[in-house]
């Protein structure tokens, strides 16, 4: 059966163009399909406007023909969801693409995604990558992703639920993957999103008009994702095509014709117009935004995924009413009236993730009936069953419908309920199976990569139905009275007067037995060094952590509360055994309530997000031989606990952890930092310490050495360093805080790791990174105060060095417009990057005079170099260019400088990428170590706090000879003039410090090498006057 029905005209429903894409195209080319090409059609469709769409889809009558042009027997989706997704006017809710499908006769599953001309042309006419919103009734949060460099990539997002039943998926045209290790701009890392790769490689099957119709948008596609003369580079295109087909079984005619159709419109494309320039050719313009890039330390996802790139969730769900989204029985009847009939018990399987409930199975029906009713039966203390029976009616107004229990019945004199029988197993159960035999006993993975994005999709709609349990926020709090949650018996309980770890480890610690036994009383009181780094006992973290979450302390009850499930990890989620689209249910509510979300959150993030540490005595018996080494290594040392610590997440449990941070936690965050500010700190303290909770008081390890030490290991550096622990674990460095704005008062940044201390300069460029990228502001025209002597620094480096100043301010503007998105600096925002300041320096005469007079080579280094202008200005005066170096944390800045001084592919000045705060920069730089008679830096220092700034002044004493100079020029003084002297003259300078260090000798001490130097600083005086001071400092390194 072929995909369009030759008896409807699809110019009549208002088709431009029709086009067939994937497997089926092949099979069209080149005649023949390959074995176990599966049965799915896609198709993309081209129609004028948004509206030719909107009628198409909204209009039955239309929707029926199109359904006969693509033999579609089924739809996907009702009717009525197209009509409230076109009738919805929420801004969020808007989409420019829909995907439309459903089955054939024959089984096969039929989809087009109809997308505008109109669109199209607006989406490839931007030079950034642009956003594609594709409305659709299947949930695909994770997309694979290929590049020949990098292997595969997956994009998660989460889908916006919108009217109807659809959602919002998110697509792009290009998404840039680059390896963030390269400086090679030829590399350039982009592949194409999953609509855009329809629009160029379909096969076109129907169009009104020329059908080369679409050349233009095809090779707009082409220049926008691989630059202009992509043909220039002989690699450029074969990797462009192995990222579109990536399997060598394709047919060999396949490659061919896509090749040359690549190259007639890439030459086509050459004549293209552009918007810029620079931004077609810049690749630091093509970079995804709002994405966070997690690359896997272990491979253990076999090979498919080798980096994760999450897009960024809708924002914090606002309250919503209180309508009951199912019936809900509220008043069950009692078993013991004698109005049912039950079948023999049958116990549940034992789960190592199961309640301390008990529970059994059974069939029940109402006396005299015929139909018997799957049933599962809890058995617990009277008050949970009490309360969990009052919660059921209260949780289910808030979670979507299907996805709770039903209560069928009720007994209170065995405090027992009885309940639906829910079908599959607890997710929990499947994380288990997979981890120890890389698939599940009820699902067959083809692949990894398969299965990931199975526990993508469940953990995306896990967050979303956190997010409307938690709508239900502080204006609420009234309502629900009476609703205090028992959830503190899983913290506060437990802690208090160390009850459960003293049930678990009392009398001995794990592991230390005979005549090497550690008292219970003693082991608490050990101060713990993990990784050489100190923390405090265990005694002390008990007890600062029972005061923050006291519910009558004076940490926890201030904090904002709201509905929670209270015990909502993976063991308490049922999941039917699907591979598309698995039934979620929310079973165990004793624990449900109203608290703080940051206290209901800590068990799902702990043990689900930390499961190979919560579960290792578990699953450090897989058949895989590389789990049975435990990722800890621990010891009592001089009076510590002392542990050696490896990563102990795989690649999947990262994803997981890093989606239940940036889906679930990061929305509670901004939304408590935009609405309760000053909970902030609390926020993160009764996180930190319920983790704490989780981490040593959920499962007896007695019996466990290497667990019990693992988890406590994690539990105390997510105790004592919460969001640098975050990041270490899952590269998850997204703590957002408030910032205030003279545009709307207030806006939202995102500090990494633990950063709310801010010096001015940090908070400046932070405060202009929002405002540039959330309102548009433009910095002001180029403005340089050295026009001469930039002009002659062009006319040295560029390969026309007959170019207009107007050619050149147009370049530094784009230089600048590009810098500014890498690192927003006052020196790139005022254009002080784009000329040379290096000469104003008090020792610059000093060091090209000592340069020449010396009959040997003398080397300088510039540190924190940016784009190089200051290296390119000692090169035009005279310092050989083989004997500079320029070092730099951000390697963008170095193609962009190549850029601005139109130097060709490559520079002649030699730069590096290192990292100056580095703690092993000696060890990374060793080849640098004492290399340079010259050290300089400027405007670099002032961006760091103290203990920065002490490192930065460390790794220039490392690179400087004995006998060296280090120069530096600090700004960030005040607006008035400073007198700086030298030895023949006085100069006035704005807003600078010069400083000049002088390393003297070599001293070698018990192996370590220090460098003693002098520092001739300028401060001034209470009487403005300037003074000359001299102090004394050392570098010390191994």
């Amino acid at each position: 059966m072929p995909y369009l029905n030759s008896s409807i005209d699809p110019n009549s429903l208002g088709f431009l163009a029709i086009l067939l894409g994937g497997s089926r195209a092949h099979c069209l080319q080149v005649q023949s399909c390959p074995e176990g090409v599966d049965r799915d059609w896609d198709g993309l469709g081209i129609l004028q406007s948004r509206s030719n769409i909107e009628r198409l889809i909204v209009n039955d009558k239309l929707r029926a023909s199109l359904c006969s042009l693509l033999h579609i027997v089924n739809e996907e989706a009702p009717g009525d969801s197209w009509t409230d997704l076109v009738d919805n006017d929420v801004e969020e809710d808007t989409w420019d693409v829909i995907r439309f499908s459903g089955r054939a006769a024959d089984g096969s599953k039929r989809t087009i995604k109809l997308w505008s001309l109109d669109h199209i042309l607006q989406a490839l006419n931007d030079p950034a990558p642009h956003l594609i919103k594709v409305a659709s009734f299947r949930n695909v949060p994770c997309c694979p992703r290929f590049h020949p460099r990098l292997g595969w990539t997956a994009l998660v997002h989460q889908p916006r639920r919108v009217a109807g039943g659809l959602f919002i998926l998110q697509d792009r045209d290009i998404f840039l993957l680059k390896d963030p290790s390269t400086t090679t701009k030829s590399l350039r890392y982009a592949v194409l999103g999953v609509t855009c790769d329809l629009l160029l490689t379909s096969v076109l099957l129907f169009h009104t008009s020329f059908h080369r119709f679409l050349d233009p948008p095809r090779s707009r596609l082409l220049v926008k994702w691989l630059g202009r003369y992509p043909l220039l580079n002989p690699d450029a295109l074969d990797e462009a095509i192995k990222s579109i087909y990536k399997s060598e079984t394709y047919h060999p005619t396949l490659r061919k014709n896509l090749e040359n159709e690549m190259r007639r419109l890439i030459c086509l494309g050459a004549g293209v117009s552009q918007k810029s320039d620079s931004e077609a050719d810049d690749e630091t313009s093509i970079q995804i935004s709002g994405t966070l890039l997690v690359t896997g330390e272990h491979n253990d996802i076999q090979g498919p995924y080798n980096r994760f790139l999450f897009e960024a969730p809708p924002t914090f769900i606002q309250s919503n009413d209180n309508t009951p989204l199912i019936p809900v029985v509220t008043n069950p009847p009692d078993l013991g009236s004698g109005e049912f009939e039950f079948t023999s018990e049958e116990l549940t399987n034992p789960s190592p993730f199961s309640s301390n409930s008990q529970s059994y199975f059974t069939h029940i029906r109402t006396k005299g009936g015929t139909e018997w009713t799957n049933a599962f039966v809890k058995v617990s203390s009277a008050a949970s069953i009490k309360w969990e029976r009052k919660m059921l009616p209260v949780i289910s107004t808030r979670i979507s419908p299907g996805m709770l229990p039903n209560l069928l019945a009720y007994n209170a004199d065995l405090n027992s309920l009885v309940m639906t029988r829910l079908p599959g197993k607890p997710l929990n159960d499947f994380r288990l199976e997979y981890a120890m035999m890389r698939n599940c006993e009820d699902l067959t993975f083809k692949s990894s990569r398969d299965a990931l994005r199975w526990f993508v999709d469940i953990e995306i709609r896990r967050a979303h139905e956190y997010g409307l349990l938690y709508s239900v926020g502080k204006d609420l709090a009234d309502a629900l009275e009476g609703l205090d949650s028992p959830i503190h018996k899983f913290y506060y309980d437990r802690l208090h007067n160390d009850v459960r770890f003293t049930k678990h480890y009392y009398p001995t610690t794990p592991g230390f037995s005979g005549d090497n036994a550690v008292q219970f009383d003693d082991f608490i009181a050990l101060p713990w060094k993990i990784d050489g780094v100190e923390y405090p006992p265990l005694q002390e973290s008990f007890r600062k952590a029972e005061r923050i979450l006291d519910p009558h302390g004076q940490v926890l009850p201030k904090l904002w509360a709201c509905l929670g499930l209270g015990d909502g990890h993976g063991g308490n989620v049922m999941i039917s055994p699907k591979k598309q689209d698995p039934a979620i249910f929310f079973i165990d509510f004793e624990a449900a309530g109203h608290h703080s979300p940051f206290l209901d959150l800590a068990k799902p993030l702990y043990l689900d997000g930390f499961f190979p540490v919560m579960y290792h005595d578990i699953t450090s018996t897989s058949s895989d031989p590389t789990s049975e080494r435990a990722p800890v290594l621990w010891r009592i040392d001089d009076g510590k606990v002392c542990i050696d610590l490896d990563a102990p997440l795989s690649d999947l449990d990262k994803v997981i952890c890093f989606m239940k941070l940036e889906y679930t936690l990061k929305p509670l965050l901004e939304y408590t930092a935009w609405n309760l500010e000053e909970q902030m700190e609390s926020a993160g303290n009764v996180l930190s310490a319920a983790l704490l909770c989780c981490a040593l008081l959920t499962r007896d390890f007695s019996r466990h050495p290497d667990s019990f030490f693992l988890n406590c290991a994690v539990g105390i550096l997510l105790y004592n360093d919460l969001k640098d622990s975050l990041k270490r674990f899952c590269g998850w460095d997204n703590w957002p805080c408030v910032v205030e704005t003279s545009i709307n008062d207030k806006e939202l940044a995102l500090f990494g790791g633990g950063g709310f201390s801010l010096t001015p300069e940090q908070f400046d460029t932070q405060l202009f990174s929002i405002l540039f990228n959330k309102v548009d502001l433009e910095p002001d025209s180029v403005f340089l105060r050295r026009l001469d002597d930039t002009l002659l620094l062009h006319k040295k480096f560029s390969k026309d060095s007959n170019e207009s100043p107007a050619v050149v301010v147009r370049r530094i503007g784009d230089a600048r417009r590009t810098g500014i998105r890498v690192a927003p600096h006052t020196c790139i925002r005022e254009s002080i990057f784009a000329e040379p300041r290096i000469d104003h320096h008090f020792q610059y005469q000093e060091v090209q005079e000592t340069r020449r007079s010396r009959p040997y080579r003398m080397t300088l280094v510039d540190l924190g170099c940016c784009m190089g202008t200051d290296l390119r200005k000692l090169v035009v005066d005279g310092f050989p260019v083989l004997d500079i170096m320029g070092l730099d944390i951000e390697n963008r800045f170095f193609d962009i400088g190549r850029l601005m001084y139109n130097e060709g592919d490559t520079s002649s000045i030699k730069f590096k990428q290192t990292d100056a705060l580095d703690p092993l920069f000696c060890e990374r730089n060793a080849s640098l170590e004492s290399k340079f008679d010259f050290v300089h830096s400027a405007n670099v220092v002032h961006l760091f706090q103290t203990e920065g700034q002490l490192a930065f002044i460390r790794s220039m004493a490392f690179l400087a000879k004995p006998g060296g100079l280090m120069w530096v020029v600090k700004s960030g003084w005040p607006m008035d003039q400073m007198v700086r002297s030298t030895s023949t003259k006085k100069e006035r300078v704005l807003g600078s410090q010069l400083t000049s260090l002088r390393s003297s000798s070599w001293m070698l001490r018990d192996g370590v090498k220090r460098i003693s130097y002098i520092a001739l600083s300028w401060s001034r005086t209470a009487s403005y006057e300037w003074r000359s001071l001299t102090r004394i400092g050392c570098y010390s390194g191994q």
